[in-house]
């Protein structure tokens, strides 16, 4: 089968394995005789496998986790106003050490394993970008938007995120537009919604300057890589042209779509 793969691999260098013995036995089973290759191959592509589906599970369950209290799909803004009608926006950070974690753990795996990053999630309006995303936002509102008196753990959370979305985004060679993705109007909205709700906040101009200017460090990259992987569409992330706006379609850069291709 070597021969006949190298009829067509021409000058590309490439490596041909099989589980099938090189040997022939009547006494064990052939990949267990000296000079066998096959019980080597069919234990690494067993660790292999291994590897992922629990990499996969551990991904998810935090997507699970998070999606109770953020929805599907999952949105910053009612993440923030339901703790604060629930009594509990002290706490909505709470999930702040298992999200850096769990944003370790994602940023370690799906580099190692890049084929993770095209596993979808089997819960409807969920994704690990949009986790990522939701993570972000919340964490970019409480530090420029309320007048929260605890913004150590939202600190943490934009800076390792952001480390999450560069480092992905290199292996796609995606640049960052310095774009915020969303419109004025939008944030508006937003901060309308936190006043309504009773939560206190920061002077309107003062509160979008700093959104903008930290949102502008993950947005572009983030939002080209969820419209690549075509994830649910959610609140400022995505191809928004499904519910709006102009920031619905972000440009992917050529390298994307090469590694798309078959």
């Amino acid at each position: 089968s070597a021969s006949f793969v190298k009829l067509w691999a021409e000058d590309v260098p490439f490596a041909h394995v099989d589980i099938a013995g090189t040997a022939w036995t009547t006494k064990a089973p052939a990949y267990l005789e000296a000079g066998a290759t096959g019980f080597g191959v069919v234990a690494i592509v067993t660790t292999f496998l291994f590897s992922i589906f629990g990499s996969f599970q551990m991904r998810e369950a935090f997507v699970i986790t998070f999606g109770t209290r953020s929805g599907a799909p999952p949105s910053a803004v009612d993440l923030l106003v339901s703790a604060q009608k629930l009594g509990m926006l002290e706490r909505a950070l709470e999930v702040s050490e298992p999200a850096q974690t769990w944003m370790a753990q994602v940023m370690e795996t799906h580099l190692a394993y890049p084929v993770l990053i095209y596993f979808r999630s089997t819960h409807d309006g969920l994704s690990w970008i949009g986790t990522l995303g939701g993570l972000l936002d919340t964490a970019t509102l409480v530090l420029t938007t309320l007048d929260h008196p605890q913004t150590g753990e939202a600190t943490l959370i934009v800076r390792l995120g952001k480390h999450v979305v560069d480092d992905i985004a290199n292996y796609f060679e995606l640049e960052n537009t310095g774009d915020v993705g969303i419109e004025r109007s939008e944030f508006d909205q937003a901060y309308a919604r936190f006043r309504e709700a009773g939560m206190a906040v920061r002077p309107l101009d003062e509160a979008w300057e700093g959104f903008r200017r930290t949102r502008a460090a993950y947005a572009s990259r983030l939002n080209a890589m969820a419209t690549y992987l075509r994830i649910p569409p959610q609140q400022w992330i995505s191809d928004r042209s499904l519910l709006g706006g102009r920031h619905g379609r972000t440009a992917i850069a050529p390298r994307v779509r090469e590694k798309a291709a078959p």
